[in-house]
């Protein structure tokens, strides 16, 4: 996933958990700044971490949380999950609650994700069930494809953007404020957007529309 890292916990012979790490920063955006290349050097994702049930509470988790990052190189780690929203497990590895960030800005202003809500309950569907494929496709069927097709670019630029400035006010935060333009760079970041045509493509923005909310976490490393 995005030229992702994955970490193996073992005990013995034994696997008992894994950790997927990514860039912040697409490798495909990272040439249009060198603040992206500084991102990516400094910070990764913890995308998606599995500790075996029969290993936990045992400090797996914590070893994959923090000792992973630090062997892969980086300095900050962030990560986010629904689960998090409700139980903050990041606290017992040191992380600190991003959630200020997060809320504020990630889901501050975003009138692109209203205007594609309110298309699809106005052609009688709900966002929430764009989990299912042939939903998805129905509803397609039934769109105006060039209206969704805009709205859909909209919605990407705005989520790219918002995780843009989640991402920059970590790094503020961890000591690399990012010192130019922030609208300049954000133009340079929605030129890389595309407009969908296919359904494979509109069926990905459907589905990537409905965000679940997530509880957001980062910890220096050093």
């Amino acid at each position: 996933i995005n030229e992702g890292e994955l970490y193996i916990a073992r005990v013995g012979t034994n696997i008992v958990g894994v950790q997927l790490l990514v860039p912040p920063i697409p490798k495909s955006f990272v040439d249009l700044d060198s603040y992206f290349n500084l991102i990516n050097s400094k910070m990764v994702t913890g995308y998606r971490m599995v500790v075996h049930p029969e290993f936990r509470s045992m400090g797996v988790g914590r070893k994959l949380a923090v000792d992973a990052p630090k062997l892969a190189g980086y300095e900050i780690i962030e990560t986010r999950s629904a689960l998090y929203h409700y139980i903050p497990i990041p606290e017992h590895w040191g992380y600190t609650n991003a959630d200020k960030y997060f809320d504020d800005i990630y889901w501050k202003d975003r009138p692109a994700n209203m205007k594609l809500e309110q298309y699809i309950i106005e052609n009688g569907f709900d966002p929430n069930l764009f989990v299912d494929d042939d939903y998805c496709l129905d509803f397609i069927r039934r769109a105006d494809r060039k209206k969704l097709s805009q709205l859909i670019m909209e919605d990407r630029i705005e989520q790219g953007r918002s995780v843009l400035l989640y991402y920059f006010s970590i790094m503020a935060e961890c000591g690399y404020p990012y010192d130019g333009n922030v609208d300049t760079l954000i133009e340079k970041f929605k030129s890389k957007i595309w407009l969908p045509n296919d359904d494979e493509d509109l069926v990905k923005g459907l589905k990537n529309h409905k965000q679940v909310r997530y509880g957001a976490f980062f910890r220096k490393l050093k």
